[in-house]
């Protein structure tokens, strides 16, 4: 069996630290940006390594194709709801729980 191993976060704090372990065990390590790629696990990997078993995909959205979306009256499912559950303010407040 083959692990290869895509790391969705930025990989700087706990508990989602990338280390040299984790990429050692990977048999391929990938990045999901250019942030995540340049911490110290990926970066002290000697080059013959970085190459062969390294690399990065972008895990970003493309919004593209919805950047002329208009929003639309329906009978079916909502995901926003037309007023907020919490004032903008009490949500970045991190002790706020709804």
């Amino acid at each position: 069996m083959r692990l290869l191993t895509w790391f969705h976060v930025a990989g700087d704090q706990p508990p989602h630290v990338i280390t040299k372990q984790l990429i050692d065990h990977s048999d391929f390590a990938l990045a999901c940006s250019p942030y995540t790629y340049n911490r110290k696990a990926f970066q002290d990997l000697n080059s013959e390594t970085k190459t062969s078993k390294t690399g990065m995909i972008i895990a970003g959205s493309d919004f593209e194709p919805i950047k002329n979306y208009q929003k639309r009256s329906h009978d079916g499912f909502n995901t926003f709801p037309e007023k907020p559950i919490a004032p903008l303010e009490q949500i970045l407040d991190e002790n706020w729980l709804p």
